[in-house]
């Protein structure tokens, strides 16, 4: 097992809670700044402040467009339409890049949350492949 594993103190983010501004979040508790346009761009501005709270793995829950076939309420991030592209809910593509390069300039570890078997009916994957 890698040393980093061992001393990881994991950070998860669901960009849901940052896209809906309540609840408070640890960031936004830190600084009492208000939110950026986007939670992957408020998260790529502030990394340092989680590095600085002894963060050493950046979690984000999937930021991937949700399916809509057969939705549920407000759907799942884990019910996944396409793993290319990013729900503008929470950004865009370039965001999630920024966020990522913000992640390792501030020497921290990226997890991007991403569950193949859950896969949305409505993902090009099930119409292709049934």
């Amino acid at each position: 097992m890698d040393d980093w594993i061992r001393g990881a103190v994991n950070y998860q983010v669901n960009l849901r809670s940052l896209a809906a501004r309540e609840p408070r979040n640890a960031i936004e508790a830190a600084n009492e700044q208000e939110l950026a346009s986007s939670p992957l761009s408020y998260l790529a501005r502030n990394v340092s402040v989680l590095a600085e709270l002894g963060i050493t793995v950046l979690h984000i829950m999937p930021p991937f467009p949700m399916g809509k076939s057969i939705r549920k309420g407000i759907g799942s991030p884990y019910s996944v339409r396409n793993y290319r592209g990013v729900d503008p809910e929470y950004g865009s593509l370039d965001d999630l890049r920024s966020c990522i390069g913000a992640t390792h300039r501030n020497r921290l570890k990226f997890l991007l949350d991403i569950v193949p078997n859950h896969t949305s009916r409505d993902h090009d994957w099930i119409e292709h492949n049934p």
